[in-house]
């Protein structure tokens, strides 16, 4: 039921982009190709289309980058230069937004974290040098009929993916909360830290170990507004604290 829903909700959201971008060549997020579950590929999709249409509504202009005629997205990691992503710009501020396209790490080794935010000189090779900010999804399958909603779970992101998550962090090395290079102020509220975004529970690590890896978890993701923990606000304590700021 679950997937069925996403399905669904994918449909109706498309829609919606389609206004906001006018036309997406060839657009087909639904196509057959995949390393990953339909039900989790979907998530990823609906998770960057709510952000797209946020940042559209707070003013950002965003355009699609085609590749061959066609939209595409990137079921399994992609080269960059072979998928589609969106070129979003904001006043002085113009970035690339990719979704699971591949980038170069510091220890030389291609990472492809779900959605990465780019800087505007990326090209179709990116480093971690060119990294601003990434999140990753997890859905979690499992659903309970007293679910709050039917995309909720009560199944946790485990400690495993939080400690895999938080290497990618160290080897993509995007900005620190508040610091000079950090262009996440102002961002929706599930989006405002590097981190990652479930329909399941947060990792049951403490609060001290997202402060001291520089990341956050959103839980049951239902909309931009859901807020990240710990918020940007308490990250950035915790490095002023600490004379980092």
């Amino acid at each position: 039921m679950a997937a069925s829903s996403l399905v669904g909700e994918i449909h109706r959201l498309s829609k919606s982009i389609g206004k906001v971008l006018g036309n997406l060549p060839g657009i087909d997020p639904l196509g057959s190709e995949s390393r990953k579950s339909t039900t989790a590929f979907l998530f990823e999709v609906r998770v960057l289309w709510i952000l797209l249409l946020e940042l559209e509504r707070a003013g950002w202009n965003i355009q699609t980058h085609p590749k061959s005629g066609r939209f595409t997205y990137a079921r399994a990691p992609a080269k960059k230069g072979n998928r589609s992503y969106y070129k979003i710009s904001n006043g002085p501020h113009t970035f690339h937004l990719c979704h699971g396209t591949m980038i170069v790490d510091r220890h030389d080794q291609p990472r492809a974290p779900d959605i990465s935010l780019q800087s505007s000189d990326a090209g179709d090779d990116p480093t971690y040098e060119h990294v601003l900010a990434f999140w990753d999804m997890k859905w979690r399958g499992r659903l309970t009929p007293s679910s709050p909603s039917e995309f909720h779970s009560d199944d946790t992101v485990t400690d495993q993916e939080f400690a895999r998550f938080a290497l990618l962090r160290k080897w993509l090395e995007p900005p620190a909360p508040g610091s000079a290079s950090d262009v996440l102020d102002d961002w929706p509220p599930a989006f405002e830290v590097v981190g990652i975004i479930t329909n399941g529970r947060m990792p049951t690590e403490p609060e001290s170990v997202f402060l001291e890896c520089q990341v956050s978890a959103v839980e049951h993701m239902a909309s931009v507004e859901d807020q990240t923990q710990p918020t940007r606000t308490e990250h950035i304590k915790h490095r002023r604290a600490r004379g980092k700021i």
